[in-house]
């Protein structure tokens, strides 16, 4: 619809018609959302908008064919990683976070809380304070927040249940937060 308008199409009954998918059923609320003014002004930015998109993509199919070209030496690496559920998808984007190193993070501990998605634990005199997160590397965050997410919704494992018991009395950002590390 974009594109049409972009090329100079102005009828409504006729830009509503090239919806596909799911906007094909709400064809009346789209004729009544394109009937407007759509002057020279608004197809050049609609046009250079569609052009900045166009070269996005661009970039992006660049750079995961660089990937795929970088990955064979750390495939094994990305085999063990695709046996955890939920990673499928991100495995080259935790190894190109991590790396492969092994000796960079001595324990899974180390690796979460460089992540920062562990707890963390200030505690004097038998009292507890403090149990912010720390800031840790915000990317792999967010990774680990993914998976976790998935992790939630994939049945007969242990994330789940822990998931489903912390979040009834804890709240779900806190219990996706438990299943992150």
């Amino acid at each position: 619809m974009i594109l049409a308008m972009v090329k100079g199409e102005t009828n409504p009954e006729v830009l509503a018609e090239l919806a596909q998918r799911k906007l094909r059923g709400k064809i009346p609320e789209l004729r009544a959302a394109l009937d407007g003014r759509l002057n020279d002004h608004y197809r050049f930015v609609l046009r250079q908008h569609w052009e900045l998109l166009e070269m996005l993509e661009k970039q992006i199919q660049e750079q995961e064919k660089e990937i795929e070209k970088r990955l064979p030496p750390m495939e094994w690496a990305m085999q063990l990683l695709m046996m955890a559920p939920g990673i499928k998808r991100i495995a080259a984007t935790i190894l190109g976070e991590i790396g492969v190193d092994r000796n960079a993070f001595l324990t899974a501990r180390h690796l979460t809380t460089w992540a920062g998605v562990c707890p963390g634990s200030n505690e004097r005199a038998g009292k507890s304070r403090s149990r912010r997160n720390p800031r840790g590397n915000r990317f792999i965050k967010k990774i680990m927040v993914q998976v976790a997410w998935a992790v939630a919704q994939t049945k007969n494992i242990y994330g789940r249940a822990l998931y489903q018991r912390v979040s009834g009395h804890r709240g779900k950002g806190r219990a996706i937060r438990a299943v992150a590390p």
